[in-house]
């Protein structure tokens, strides 16, 4: 018995493997909400108040976006009887969501290196051309990725049949590179911005930044290692997990960062409004804050009884 080129033992092995591989994106959504319930008091806290800024409109974004993806990669994969035009077009739309994801999560990335380099001009205009390239590359590849997918007729679920899977390796492979730079830069300027100081804040970009480093390149690794040695049904098993905890990372920092900054000015609890300005580079060393010195401004009020 065949069907459309599979004989029967491998189509029972390619809907074992399909079964298998549906359980990644319900786990991934269990972790996306249970995240953005451990995180929504802060979010509250740190972002719901002042005015919107654009780092605010990317984390809204980045927080918020993945909750139409991943439900959506759990249609795609739970759908009986899709044509092959069907499959292209759901994979396709959910595909494309999570490139431009990754891409706004990358944007945060950005420009926390660019804050905490006291906004040199120099490093903005190193960065925006970096971002401007790296991203435009990787989405041009990706895009040529899925209009190259097709999926084999007449088979009860979506399984791809061709792709350019090259441009997919060359995908992860800029990723890794990215996260190689950026986490270089972040930390040449923690070291140089931040020798002095021994607060919460620093402590902070310091673990935020090699966590976010560590887990986000173990996980573009497997999946580069995926694409090369696993069966089709499983090479892009883990891809929503890379988006989904890229953005959870990405936001975390953000929260991170404002909670530790305010702890370090010793002001919970009579915060009302905290607006961060980080300063443009100058000759002038920052304004000490206490026992610390960062560079950038604060301006709040008091809330009163």
């Amino acid at each position: 018995m065949t069907v459309d080129g599979f004989n029967q033992d491998q189509f029972i092995a390619s809907m074992g493997r399909v079964q298998n591989s549906k359980y990644v994106p319900v786990a991934i959504l269990a972790y996306l909400v249970v995240d953005y319930f451990q995180t929504l008091e802060a979010e509250v806290t740190y972002m719901w108040r002042g005015r919107l800024s654009l780092l605010k409109a990317l984390f809204f974004v980045t927080r918020y976006l993945p909750f139409i993806e991943i439900p959506l990669s759990v249609l795609y994969n739970e759908a009986r009887g899709l044509s092959p035009q069907a499959c292209h077009a759901v994979f396709g739309s959910t595909s494309i969501m999570c490139g431009l994801g990754t891409c706004i999560a990358e944007a945060i990335m950005f420009l926390r290196v660019y804050a905490i380099s006291r906004q040199k001009r120099s490093v903005r205009i190193y960065l925006s051309l970096h971002f401007i390239i790296i991203q435009s590359v990787a989405m041009s590849l990706f895009i040529i990725f899925v209009n190259s997918l097709s999926f084999f007729p007449d088979f009860p679920v979506c399984i791809p049949m061709h792709a350019e899977i090259n441009q997919m390796k060359a995908v992860f492979g800029i990723i890794l590179l990215n996260q190689v730079v950026i986490t270089s830069m972040s930390f040449y300027f923690v070291l140089t911005t931040f020798r002095n100081s021994r607060g919460p804040l620093t402590q902070t970009l310091y673990e935020d930044g090699i966590l976010y480093f560590v887990i986000i390149t173990a996980i573009t690794v497997v999946n580069l290692v995926f694409t090369f040695t696993m069966p089709v049904e499983y090479m892009f098993l883990l891809s929503g997990l890379q988006r989904v905890v890229h953005a959870t990372l990405a936001t975390r920092i953000v929260l991170g960062m404002r909670q530790a900054a305010e702890e370090d000015l010793d002001l919970t609890g009579i915060i009302s409004d905290v607006r961060f300005e980080f300063i443009k580079s100058r000759e002038e060393p920052p304004k000490p804050y206490g026992p610390y010195s960062y560079p950038y401004d604060i301006s709040f009020t008091r809330t009163t009884d």
